[in-house]
């Protein structure tokens, strides 16, 4: 195999890849040396080379023979450097998660250089430096609608800390079901109207400790005022007309403001290294509010116009009390688009995201027709009426619209893939992320100039072809 083409294997696709002249056999490596802080990332690279019958022992004091872990100040937030020559491999990261990053690159070098076991173990001499191309880079995972149990999200949450996703956004209520559990509303941890299901306490501290260790962020979301059909179950008093509750929370009562308070501080203590709160606010319906006197009087009471603007009012009061905890609070987008408050993710059309030049806050692009996972890969899946296919090449393809992406780059978070899960069910989920999941990473992660769809497809059928797996 030409050596450039060898050296130019990984996905995401680096920065930069400069291939020198040499090479370094890997039955020289010794061993792993890490700083004390980078001794547990060692240990798991480490772990990881075992399955190509490469065993390095890692520990603090190692130079020559060695693959050497450090930080390196020069380097910018989870950006990473790997340099290989005669007296070993020196990885530097800008942090511990550029580290990380840069232990995965490697570990899909030393496969493909492994491919012949020790006949042919060579790596090249050379250096890759790698940044990412965007800050939030995000999957999110619907457990309302189908409960997935907490197995699959730890080995869900692996598997995206390999492919370099950082943000994990969590659907967690929604009319079909409740999924955390609560001491203010115990009720809600029996709903459960297409499958039952509820984290408990100690599940959602393992899957907080593994999302840490592979630096990805947990962003958990509670929908509000709709979708919410599964708290109304419990607390009908809390709805418009509390014999037929339906989805939308009552706008005019003073108790479900309160009680939403209550709901969002004891939701979000669960997940307490977040610096952010998802509160849903997109598709409510607003029939039920039109024909309820609470509904009326507050609109009156508060000098409002119409119930879209009562409806803004509300989500401004939950968008505030998430502030005052120190969250920064963010909503789907909706057509009465809040001026400046929090983060907004965009998801339905192009005119979402134009709206976004009016606002002072930021986005995030996760526009359906390229980010919903849902939505079938392949001629064999079935189509529902609000899917459109979604193969590999369009998620690779997918990005914050070029126009949008040069005007509003200052206010571009980032980009999210969605898998919603009203169809999904739970043994499903992984066969609906995986397949595509490095086509996302690398739209995420790459730079555009760095982006090519058939080459791409090289490096992901040499990486299989030499036994890499993406789904561990």
């Amino acid at each position: 195999m030409e050596r450039n083409r060898m050296f130019d294997c990984m996905i995401p696709r680096p920065l930069e890849v400069c291939c020198a002249a040499g090479s370094l056999p890997l039955a020289k490596l010794t061993g792993i040396g890490a700083a004390k802080e980078l001794i547990p990332i060692g240990q798991r690279l480490g772990a990881a080379l075992e399955r190509y019958e490469l065993y390095l022992p890692c520990g603090a004091a190692r130079s020559d023979g060695a693959i050497v872990l450090r930080f390196d100040p020069d380097l910018r937030t989870e950006a990473w450097k790997i340099n290989i020559h005669s007296a070993g491999i020196t990885l530097c990261g800008g942090d511990a998660a550029g580290v990380f990053y840069g232990t995965e690159a490697l570990t899909q070098l030393i496969c493909v250089c492994r491919r012949h076991g020790w006949a042919d173990d060579e790596i090249p001499f050379g250096t890759i430096v790698d940044m990412p191309r965007y800050r939030w880079r995000g999957i999110m995972l619907d457990s309302a609608r189908h409960f997935q149990p907490a197995e699959q999200i730890l080995r869900l949450l692996a598997i995206l800390g390999k492919h370099r996703i950082n943000i994990f956004h969590w659907h967690l209520s929604d009319n079909e079901g409740f999924r955390t559990p609560s001491r203010l509303a115990p009720a809600l941890n029996r709903i459960g109207r297409i499958s039952a299901g509820c984290y408990s306490h100690a599940e959602l501290e393992e899957i907080r400790r593994v999302a840490g260790q592979n630096f990805i962020t947990i962003v958990p979301e509670i929908e509000m005022p709709g979708h919410c059909g599964g708290i109304l179950q419990c607390f009908p008093e809390y709805a418009c007309n509390p014999s037929s509750p339906g989805a939308e929370l009552c706008l005019g009562k003073p108790a479900v403001r309160a009680f939403m308070k209550s709901l969002i501080a004891e939701f979000s203590a669960l997940f307490p290294e977040s610096p952010f709160l998802h509160l849903g606010g997109d598709e409510a319906n607003h029939a039920a509010w039109q024909s309820c006197g609470d509904c009326q009087r507050m609109l009156q009471d508060k000098q409002l116009e119409n119930m879209r603007e009562l409806e803004s009012d509300f989500m401004r009061e939950m968008i505030w009390y998430v502030s005052l905890t120190g969250r920064e609070p963010i909503t789907w987008a909706t057509e009465n688009e809040l001026s400046g408050e929090g983060i907004v993710q965009c998801w339905g059309s192009d005119q979402e995201v134009g709206r976004q030049r009016k606002r002072r806050g930021q986005y995030i692009y996760s526009l359906n027709k390229h980010c919903y996972f849902d939505f079938p890969a392949s001629p064999g899946e079935e189509l529902f009426p609000w899917t459109s296919a979604l193969p590999e090449i369009a998620v690779y393809d997918a990005h914050a619209c070029a126009v949008w992406e040069n005007v509003l780059a200052e206010k571009l978070l980032g980009i999210e893939a969605c898998l919603w899960t009203e169809a999904v069910p739970g043994w499903r989920t992984l066969s609906k992320v995986v397949p595509r999941l490095q086509a996302w990473a690398e739209n995420s992660w790459s730079m555009p100039e760095r982006k090519e769809y058939h080459d791409f497809c090289r490096r992901k059928e040499l990486l299989t072809a030499c036994g890499y797996l993406f789904d561990q």
